[in-house]
């Protein structure tokens, strides 16, 4: 631990990283045509 303060913040639930052959077929799936 580094002993500092962490902070939660709300944010858009499409606002997802790429980081598997899913997550890239859910990318293609929310962007526009």
């Amino acid at each position: 631990s580094l002993g500092v303060q962490i902070h939660l913040v709300e944010g858009n639930k499409e606002n997802i990283k790429i980081t598997s052959p899913f997550d890239l077929q859910l990318a293609e799936l929310l962007l526009p045509k």
